[in-house]
């Protein structure tokens, strides 16, 4: 599970995005939405140190 991503390198992004559809999660389910947005307009910020990045 996951609420967003962000991968700048289109090739990379293609890759990510067909993997999800192969494990099933490419979908977004109701509560995801609501968190998303529940974390974009009542969040605290960024914190820094969370960010993971994988490489393909």
């Amino acid at each position: 599970m996951m609420s967003n991503i962000f991968i700048p390198d289109l090739d990379l992004k293609h890759k990510f995005r067909k993997e999800l559809e192969a494990a099933g999660t490419s979908q977004l389910g109701v509560m995801g939405l609501v968190a998303c947005e529940a974390a974009y307009s009542k969040g605290g910020g960024v914190v820094s140190g969370n960010a993971f990045l994988c490489s393909g």
